[in-house]
């Protein structure tokens, strides 16, 4: 049984001859009641502010859990964000090698293709300088058979003139 303030302050007992003083019990009981009525009042003020704090407390559970649930989110997001950033980063880093890799080849190739072309430009200009050292060699020996030629032809008529300044030079002496 739940004893209540208000139970104590209509209690009354029996009175005996030797027994207490009714005033003085009834005044104790009052004081009694009063300070029962007023824990009361304290308990359920208590009892309204735990509730209260319990109520703010699953409000901060559930802010706290929609804080994590975002926060998580937004690592997760930033996790996605980053590896997306770096695979992006990652694809164009193997384009630009690819690209590179193409470039060089290109430019090989064209320094192949220039050499071989500069070896045949220069095969055919050994072969033109062949051809002309070829007929400048055939032009000099004409010129020194043509020499040989002339200085026959002029020692001939040397030969010719002597014989006819002698011939000359005979008769004038007859």
């Amino acid at each position: 049984m739940q004893i209540k303030p208000e139970m104590i302050r209509e209690q009354t007992f029996r009175t005996t001859l030797r027994g207490f003083d009714r005033d003085e019990v009834k005044g104790f009981l009052m004081v009694v009641a009063d300070t029962m009525e007023d824990l009361a009042d304290e308990n359920h003020a208590l009892k309204t502010e735990l509730e209260h704090l319990r109520a703010k407390q699953r409000d901060l559970e559930e802010l706290f859990i929609q804080a994590k649930r975002f926060s998580d989110e937004k690592f997760a997001q930033a996790n996605y964000d980053a590896q997306r950033i770096i695979s992006d980063a990652e694809q164009r880093a193997t384009s630009m090698q690819e690209r590179g890799q193409l470039l060089i080849e290109k430019a090989e190739q064209e320094a192949r293709d220039r050499e071989e072309l500069a070896r045949q430009k220069a095969r055919e200009i050994i072969f033109e300088v062949e051809k002309a050292k070829v007929n400048l060699e055939r032009q000099i020996i004409e010129l020194k058979n043509r020499k040989v030629s002339l200085f026959a032809d002029l020692k001939g008529k040397l030969e010719a003139s002597q014989t006819w300044l002698k011939e000359i030079g005979d008769v004038d002496t007859q």
